[in-house]
């Protein structure tokens, strides 16, 4: 008995200790000036050093499901990861339509100024812009969403896309916040040894992560709520507040910043939103610029119980009315089970929401692996409606 609760013990060492080591916390060095520029920073909180959101937020907490059950942290995860309700299979540009959407990323060398986005499922797409490639939180293959390579996997159907599906040289990667299903460190190891990183973009505190994966410190700019970046003569990119959080362990809750941005590329202006609730940041960052030509906001993986950390379908509407915004493009869908909703609510319902009102704001919904032109007609169909 003595020798079963031993090796019972040591499992569960192991483990912990493996867990410990893929939340990275406690082993990743801050990079050189980052403790300086979170000293100084007004979205930190000074006596803890942890980032803080401009409104009030809560991040996560029990509520009751239905009359009866309440969830607790360990219900929530137990639900969504290890006992999930997933689609048999989700369909995306695959097979001979994958060959198409690779044979057309090589056909970019021909013809650089053909702008378009390629959506790789989730918060994961890549940005053609006048011969730029500028790629957005990748998640690319089988990767999880979470620190052990088993749990939350995406759907069936949906991890078929490769690094022979990012063009060889990337100018800019832009990186959100360091959650899993946005800061991949399967995904970005890759990268780092097999493709040209000419600048990376990050939250202030999410750095560190980049230099760990493989990355020259050189390219990585770290940066706060207010700053700018200028790639080049034309090519540049505000960093915007969000409202959510931040941590990749139980030790490292909000030690780093998380972020939206609003990239300029000539008269072109971007908002790539990474995971919000809503706030009134949309109609000040809408009233700024007064006009946003190409929104990319989240869109799934919204509950009631952290319903001021994720946006409803409704938010996520009203959000692209408050950017002003002339395209709607919604992501955080259609790839990973990180909530209670069926996989094809938030598109369904977005789709409803639009057809009430559909000359405010033109909405795109592409497959995944689907290229849609910045330029040009895209017809946007309810391709989840076909399903089983």
């Amino acid at each position: 008995m003595k020798k079963k609760a031993m090796y019972f013990l040591l499992c569960v060492l192991l483990i912990a200790l493996y867990l410990l080591c893929e939340t990275e916390g406690w082993l990743v060095r801050e990079l050189p000036d980052t403790k300086e520029k979170i000293a100084r920073s007004p979205n930190f909180d000074h006596a803890t050093h942890r980032a803080k959101n401009v409104e009030t937020t809560t991040e996560l907490f029990s509520i009751e499901k239905g009359d009866k059950e309440k969830r607790s942290t360990a219900r929530i995860m137990y639900e969504l990861f290890l006992n999930p309700d997933k689609p048999k299979s989700v369909p995306v540009v695959s097979g001979s339509l994958k060959q198409r959407s690779t044979s057309l990323l090589g056909e970019v060398k021909a013809a650089p100024d053909t702008d378009f986005v390629l959506w790789y499922g989730h918060s994961s797409y890549l940005l053609h812009l006048g011969g730029k490639n500028i790629l957005i939180d990748p998640l690319l293959e089988n990767a999880a969403a979470s620190p052990v390579w088993f749990i939350n996997t995406p759907f069936s159907g949906t991890g078929v896309f490769t690094l022979d599906d990012v063009p060889q040289t990337i100018d800019l990667l832009l990186i959100t916040h360091d959650h899993y299903d946005h800061l991949s460190k399967r995904t970005l190891k890759k990268i780092a040894k097999h493709k040209t990183v000419r600048h990376i973009i990050t939250p202030l505190g999410v750095g560190k992560y980049l230099k760990h994966y493989g990355f020259s410190e050189n390219i990585i700019h770290q940066t706060d709520w207010g700053d700018t970046t200028k790639i080049d003569d034309i090519l540049s990119v505000d960093t915007h507040t969000a409202r959510h959080f931040s941590g990749r362990g139980m030790f490292n809750k909000n030690k780093s910043l998380w972020a939206s941005y609003v990239l300029h590329y000539g008269d072109k202006k971007i908002y790539i939103g990474g995971d919000s609730g809503y706030g009134k940041h949309f109609k000040e960052i809408g009233e700024q610029y007064g006009k946003i030509d190409w929104a990319f906001l989240e869109n799934g993986q919204y509950d009631a119980g952290w319903r001021e950390i994720h946006s409803f379908p409704e938010q996520t509407f009203q959000e692209a009315l408050d950017l002003k915004a002339a395209v709607l493009f919604p992501v955080h869908n259609s790839k990973y089970k990180i909530s209670y909703h069926a996989w094809d609510t938030p598109m369904k319902d977005l789709w409803a929401i639009h057809q009430k009102n559909p000359d405010s704001v033109r909405l795109i919904t592409p497959k995944i692996g689907e290229i849609v032109p910045f330029d040009g007609e895209y017809i946007s169909k309810q391709w989840w409606e076909n399903v089983q």
